[in-house]
């Protein structure tokens, strides 16, 4: 063997540490050499040494098992056997060189890390299964989806799984990361969806009448926790979380009771049609000469004191003035009658001889009266120790419904579902009786006025005063005129109220003695400067207010919103709550973005038409309309708003991208953008587009740097943030 032929069987032994020479056949002009080698799929491995002077080729007995270039280079592509040949010419010596090698190809090892999981789904119910994966991967098209069931649960490509019809199947995900494969099982039980069970009963009541409807029509078998109630129209029927409803007024209405799964898979839906029946509502009531009494105070309604007719059949014993309040004339009795409609009230008045309760002791806030009318606002309280003789601890408190409105010790009345009850506060022989009606139309301010000063209520008040009907429950000790200018004659405490259809501010308006030139700016002062945030409209009525850089004392934690804040207060888009605070954390109502978005948008005018849930004499009302004439705002179905529902932050921008393009704004709307945020497969494919061109245009940029939170609800500070940076585009 030559010299060539020895360097090149060490070149291949050196090359191939785990090659084993089978055989060598000398010929005359050819040396041959033969191998066996064994590689992994996928590896590769160099036959030919390219120091080597001499001409070399190639050539594989199959291909797709291993396969050789023309550098030498051998890759294993599959499973199995192949014969690789390589040729080599020394011109020199005219020495022909042939070598085969005998390739055993071996799958390659793989790692596989599995995760199983456990679904039930109802038929035709879609979910998607990457959200409850246990994985880093956020993106779900990078695993390859599949059904070993595809007539019981079909995945799509992006790991949604549907349920077909009953029975279960197993949905795998798989993903491939070099030598390991993550490998996620689903066991799939789809279920036959919730059968529903629908009752319906039909209930005739009168005025005043409660009616517990869980424990008389759905009783033992369920739970009271399990159902909510909802009125179609709580002005006529209103009901509290635990099924019991309250007759208002005459009128029909629905009353709806829904229990979900409660019984394996049932959803229970009671629908109760109730009709209130036209009554005549009598009182007994007794007063003395010379002495006042409000009856409206008894009147059960969202009506105003002047919206009745009121009149008494003997004036001789009982006067009676436009707002309910009557006077004793002299001893004797009469009937007062309060109508409006098909409402009638019929009040049988008593006049005792004159005591020591004459009009004159209405200058005492605590001994003038024992009956008092009270609107509070929902979820907030309302104190009313200031109407009492004595120190509120010194009584005891009740409430008829604590579902409606709870009391603690100390007279704080607390709104808790919208209704009217009582409440009693009594101490030995001295009883105080509030009518409270709880609702999130009414607001409430307590201010402080001396005799003969007067104060013109307008500026508290969403809308011009000649929209309002005021009227005052003591006007011994307050007087108000038809514009809302209040007037302090005696010392004492009475309540006003001003009346906007369902919508009731009231003041508790306490007058101390004493004089002053200053007759508006003493009331002001006690009045809150910052009004509340409901009416975000503002009237030309209301004080333009000082600004200051952070005129809030409850934005400082939110560093990132205040001048955001302080600008779209200064431009008169937001204002704060009547205690003077913003409350940054809280969320915004669908009803006053909206309230947002048209001002900036400059649209003004009377809409065509609105959504059934909306109230023509709503504040919000025009620009809710106007927002569905102009397309900024298509509702949460075609004639449903749900004004007081908390917006999600993905409904905001789809608003304000409409507002945008009725602006002109020209705006980028590659989607590719929302790409950078790991949840926005959250967004709605119709919406993509919105979102996508607010993030071009710098008007968003997420929660954080990878997420958009779509479907979380918008707070107020964010909606100043976001509008704020809008405010570039809506003002050019």
């Amino acid at each position: 063997m030559s010299k060539k032929i020895s360097a090149l069987f060490l070149i291949f032994t050196m090359l191939f540490t785990s090659i084993v020479p089978t055989s060598s056949v000398y010929a005359e002009d050819t040396q041959e050499f033969s191998f066996t080698y064994e590689i992994d799929a996928g590896d590769t491995v160099n036959i030919y040494n390219e120091n080597l002077s001499f001409y070399y080729k190639g050539s594989s007995s199959n291909n797709p098992v291993a396969s050789v270039d023309s550098s030498g280079r051998v890759t294993g592509n599959s499973e199995g056997n192949a014969i690789v040949y390589a040729e080599a010419y020394d011109e020199d010596s005219d020495i022909h060189y042939a070598a085969e090698f005998d390739i055993t190809v071996a799958q390659e090892e793989k790692i596989s890390e599995k995760e199983r999981y456990s679904v039930d789904i109802d038929v035709d119910e879609a979910v998607r299964l990457g959200d409850i994966m246990n994985t880093d991967i956020t993106d779900p098209t990078y695993f390859e989806w599949s059904s070993d069931d595809t007539s019981v649960v079909k995945v799509s490509s992006n790991g949604v799984a549907t349920g077909l019809k009953t029975g279960t199947a197993t949905v795998t995900a798989f993903f491939n990361i070099g030598s390991v494969g993550y490998t996620h099982v689903f066991e799939v039980t789809v279920n036959k969806p919730a059968q529903a069970v629908e009752t319906t009963k039909d209930i005739s009541m009168n005025i005043d009448d409660s009616i517990d409807l869980f424990s008389k029509y759905i009783g033992t078998g369920s739970s009271r926790d399990n159902y909510s109630w909802y009125s179609d129209n709580s002005a006529i029927v209103n009901v509290n979380s635990s099924g019991v409803i309250t007759a208002n007024k005459s009128g029909n209405t629905t009353v709806y009771g829904t229990a979900d799964t409660i019984s394996g898979k049932t959803v229970y839906n009671y629908k109760f049609n109730i009709t209130v029946n036209e009554t005549t509502k009598k009182k007994n009531i007794s007063v003395a000469v010379d002495d006042t009494k409000d009856l409206y105070s008894y009147v059960n309604d969202d009506y105003s004191a002047s919206s009745y007719d009121w009149s008494s059949d003997d004036k001789k014993y009982v006067t009676v003035n436009s707002k309910g309040v009557i006077t004793g004339e002299k001893k004797g009795s009469a009937t007062v009658t309060a109508t409006y409609k098909d409402l009638k009230y019929v009040f049988d008045v008593t006049v005792t001889s004159s005591s020591s309760s004459s009009s004159s002791s209405d200058r005492k806030a605590s001994s003038s009266s024992t009956a008092w009318t009270v609107y509070v606002p929902e979820n907030d309280s309302v104190n009313v120790s200031d109407l009492l003789e004595y120190s509120a601890s010194d009584y005891t408190w009740s409430s008829d419904d604590t579902d409606i409105a709870s009391v603690k010790s100390k007279g704080s009345i607390k709104g808790v579902d919208e209704g009217s009850t009582k409440v009693y506060a009594k101490k030995s022989s001295t009883n105080y009786v509030f009518t409270v009606k709880v609702s999130n139309k009414y607001e409430h301010y307590d201010t402080t006025l001396y005799t003969n000063e007067s104060y013109n209520l307008a500026q508290k008040l969403d809308r011009e005063a000649s929209n309002y009907d005021f009227s005052s429950d003591r006007t011994s000790i307050v007087t108000v005129t038809n514009k809302g200018i209040i007037t302090g004659k005696n010392t004492g405490i009475a309540t006003v109220t001003a009346t906007y259809g369902k919508y009731v501010t009231q003041f508790f308006i306490t007058v101390k003695k004493g004089t002053t030139t200053e007759t508006t700016t003493q009331a002001a002062a006690n009045l809150p400067a910052v009004v509340t945030e409901k009416p975000v409209e503002v009237t030309t009525a209301a004080p333009a207010p000082t600004y200051i850089s952070n005129q809030f004392p409850d934005i400082s934690h939110r560093a990132w919103a205040i001048d955001a804040i302080n600008n779209m207060v200064k431009m008169g888009y937001l204002v704060g709550r009547e205690d003077s605070k913003f409350y940054p954390d809280e969320y915004t109502r669908r009803c006053d973005c909206t309230i947002v978005l048209i001002k900036m948008a400059s649209l003004t005018g009377k809409p065509a038409s609105n959504y059934a849930d909306v109230e023509d004499i709503a504040y919000f009302a025009d620009y809710v309309g106007m927002a569905k004439q102009y397309g900024i705002e298509s509702g949460v179905s075609e004639n449903s708003f749900r004004p007081f529902d908390n917006i999600t932050r993905e409904e905001m921008m789809v608003m304000t991208y409409k507002v945008l393009q009725h602006k002109g704004v020209a705006m980028n709307t590659d989607t590719s953008v929302l790409n950078n945020y790991e949840d926005n497969s959250w967004i709605a494919d119709n919406n993509r587009e919105a979102v996508a061109a607010l993030i071009d245009l710098g008007v968003i940029s997420g929660t954080s740097a990878t997420k958009l939170e779509p479907s979380s609800p918008l707070t107020r500070a964010q909606m100043a943030v976001i509008l704020n940076n809008v405010v570039p585009y809506t003002s050019k």
